[in-house]
Parts: structure tokens; C-alpha cells; sequence
């Protein structure tokens, strides 16, 4: 598949510089429910816009650049809204990388659900946060384990997530990925996952280090609130075990 070929798809599975139309939605977009819907269904579509053709090599290599920067431009970012449009960029652009010989369209919608599902986690606990303190911005709201222990503790449990690491759905997609990469794409899959864990140091450290300094306290999570998300949390890490079963049938 051509450049010229994926651009629509590319709208979707974002390649940069279409990738910003997916960034300013995300970002215009405030509602909860809507922004789950645009994070599940963004890279699927893609995937049907896609040519049943495998990417060329200039097509994986300009992805895998895509990746790369987003994941460099997140790490500067302190706004969690925009933290997570970038992650999510340079996640869905991976699927470009790991699609090739051994992955067909189907399993590569199973690895872009398993990229999406683990987003969801740090876009509830932000819609969380955002009620609270008006915006989840790391530079002002930091000291958070001071006066809200759990959404600190979830926080935490939900950049974690968006980062691929083990046991969320997006760890099981990039070793999917991996598993199909040439050497020399899977050392640069392996930087993109490096800068993921980076960003997400960088970004809790604004709000976990320190001490409060608003002039307000805010009220931490409920108990009950507190289960719900726990559940939550407990259930995509199941569906993450059931999809990476499935991806790997694909194979």
C-alpha cells in the first residue's frame, strides 16, 4: 500500500500531520461517553478505510516516525486530556508496523480494541480529577496523594495502563506488534515504548511530588466510586488476557 493509497486510513490510524484532526477532536470533546466512543471506534475505522493490502516499507517507516514523535511530544505535555490524545496517536500508528505478513485485518482490529480499551482508563480517572479540581493540569494540581489518596492511587493505576504496562490490554498489543517486527523496526517499537514510560514519570511526578497548594481542598473518591473503578480496572485486564489469545490466533 502507497502513501498516496492509506490517506484516508490515515485520518484514522493517524500518520502525521493528519494526526493532529484526531488530537483537536479529542480535545473539543469534553464529554465522557463521547470521547470512550471516539477512542474505541477511531482506530477501527481506520482499519475498514485500510486497504486489504499490507503497508509498504516507507508507509511502516514514516508510522513508526509518527510514533516516535508523539510519544517525544507527550513528554512535554502536562495537560492529561492532551497527554492522552498523544499516546494515543503513537499507539494507534504502531498498528501500521505490526500489520504485515502474519497479521490479517482481523487481528489487527483485536490489537487496535486492546490499545483502546487500556486509553479508557486514564480518561475516566481524568474525568474524575476534572470535576474536582476544573482541570487535570500536572503543573497545578500536584501534591494529589495529600488530599485525594485513592484518585492518586487510580491516577497512577491509570497512566500506567495507557503506557502498556503489564497486566493492561496495550502491553499484550505492543508485544503483539513486536512479535511481527523486523529487528530493526522492533528496536524502534522499543524506543516509542521507552518514551511511553518516560512521559508517564514525567507527567505523574506533576501531580504525585510535592505539596498541595491550591487554596482548596477537594474531596477524594468514595468508597463506592472506589470499587466501581477497581472493578474496572480488574475487567479490561481480563479482556486484555482474552484478546491477546485471539491476536495471537490470528498469527
Amino acid at each position: 500500500m502507497s502513501l498516496i493509497a492509506a490517506l484516508p486510513a490515515a485520518v484514522f490510524l493517524p500518520l502525521f500531520p493528519l494526526s493532529a484532526l484526531f488530537v483537536l477532536l479529542f480535545c473539543r470533546v469534553r464529554d465522557l461517553s463521547l470521547r470512550a466512543l471516539v477512542i474505541l471506534l477511531w482506530p477501527q475505522i481506520g482499519l475498514m478505510l485500510a486497504s486489504f493490502a499490507a503497508p509498504s516499507p516507507a508507509l511502516r517507516i514514516w508510522a513508526l516516525i509518527t510514533a516516535l514523535l508523539y510519544a517525544w511530544r507527550a513528554l512535554s505535555v502536562q495537560e492529561l486530556d492532551r497527554w492522552i490524545a498523544f499516546i494515543a496517536v503513537s499507539a494507534w500508528s504502531l498498528l501500521w508496523v505490526g500489520w504485515g505478513a502474519r497479521y490479517d485485518l482481523a487481528g489487527m482490529r483485536l490489537l487496535g480494541l486492546e490499545f483502546s480499551l487500556s486509553l479508557l482508563a486514564p480518561m475516566l480517572v481524568n474525568a474524575l480529577l476534572g470535576r474536582r479540581v476544573g482541570v487535570a493540569y500536572a503543573g497545578l494540581n500536584h501534591g494529589l496523594p495529600d488530599v485525594a489518596p485513592r484518585l492518586a492511587g487510580f491516577l497512577v493505576v491509570g497512566v500506567l495502563a495507557a503506557v502498556a504496562t503489564p497486566p493492561f490490554p496495550s502491553f499484550f498489543a505492543v508485544l503483539g506488534i513486536l512479535h511481527t517486527a523486523a529487528p530493526g523496526m522492533a528496536v524502534g517499537i522499543c524506543a516509542v515504548w521507552l518514551l511511553w514510560s518516560w512521559t508517564a514519570l514525567r507527567l505523574l511526578e506533576g501531580f504525585i511530588t510535592r505539596s498541595w497548594t491550591l487554596p482548596r481542598r477537594i474531596a477524594d473518591l468514595e468508597r463506592a466510586t472506589s470499587m466501581a473503578l477497581a472493578l474496572f480496572f480488574l475487567v479490561i485486564c481480563v479482556l486484555a488476557l482474552g484478546l491477546s489469545n485471539a491476536s495471537l490466533a490470528a498469527l
